[in-house]
């Protein structure tokens, strides 16, 4: 599906993207992003049918500048000539989609995506549009200008606390359970009980943590997209309860970041990063 094309970026939807980020930095989020270091290299990439956009704080000399009201951001511009499916225009990723715009920037940034964390998605008007036209989406929140700076802010939330938590398993622990898999793999015994090995679900929690941060941003600044994440969940949890279906709740980690995360924001409103970001271990 190419309904975008031809599409090209608007002051409008630079304009979004900028008070997306801006929010993210917004002092009611300090108890949030507490330690802004894991936010600061974020870099943020959207794209038309012609340019990559990005966001950043690491300066790119080599790169053509363009507007931006970001004061401690630089803004630049780089050529594709990839024709951008309707499928990468209106969700965002802590990552970088689609793969072959990708390794496009990767080659000319000369950044290991591993080490310096990005965000990307659509442009405004592609990712409300093609929201609004979703099937089986009932009640979908995701149509809104509030709606887009809160994706924005949820996948700052994902990395966070990826950022967080993979440096939790840097340390001394993380070297020996590498060193107790090798054992295992030379045929040696080994004894796990006191290694402290992630636990599977810490990669729903980081759904969860993106869900409370995206949730505590409409409930402080936007307050008709939480209205309408509230609707959308309501609507969801019965059909769950109809059907009787609460293996989807583990099945899927959108529908696990909705009502769980929902459970720990209104237990611990003010200490639900604390809680979320504290190591669980097998």
């Amino acid at each position: 599906m190419f309904m975008f094309e031809n599409y090209k970026a608007t002051k409008k939807d630079f304009e979004a993207i900028e008070e997306g980020i801006k929010t993210v930095w917004h002092p009611k989020l300090n108890f949030v992003f507490k330690n802004k270091k894991f936010i600061k290299t974020v870099i943020v990439v959207s794209y038309d049918s012609k340019n990559l956009y990005l966001w950043s704080q690491i300066k790119f000399p080599k790169f053509t500048p363009v507007k931006c009201s970001l004061k401690q951001y630089v803004a630049y511009k780089i050529p594709h000539q990839f024709k951008i499916s309707d499928d990468y225009q209106y969700w965002w990723s802590a990552g970088l989609q689609p793969p072959e715009l990708a390794r496009l920037l990767l080659s000319k940034l000369k950044i290991d995506e591993s080490i310096t964390p990005f965000i990307s998605g659509g442009l405004l008007i592609p990712f409300i549009t093609l929201q609004k036209k979703r099937k089986g989406r009932k009640n979908n929140p995701y149509t809104t200008h509030e709606s887009y700076l809160a994706t924005i802010v949820h996948e700052f939330g994902h990395v966070y606390y990826n950022s967080k938590v993979s440096l939790m398993y840097k340390s001394q622990e993380a070297k020996e359970i590498l060193m107790h898999a090798e054992a295992c793999y030379k045929g040696q015994q080994v004894t796990i009980s006191k290694l402290k090995i992630p636990s599977p679900i810490d990669y729903n929690l980081s759904e969860v943590f993106a869900f409370c941060t995206d949730y505590q941003a409409a409930t402080l600044f936007w307050p008709t997209h939480k209205k309408a994440i509230d609707k959308n969940a309501s609507f969801r949890i019965k059909n769950f309860l109809r059907k009787d279906l609460p293996i989807a709740l583990f099945l899927n980690s959108h529908h696990f970041a909705t009502i769980v995360g929902k459970l720990i924001f209104s237990a611990y409103p003010q200490r639900w990063p604390t809680k979320l970001l504290c190591p669980r271990y097998f």
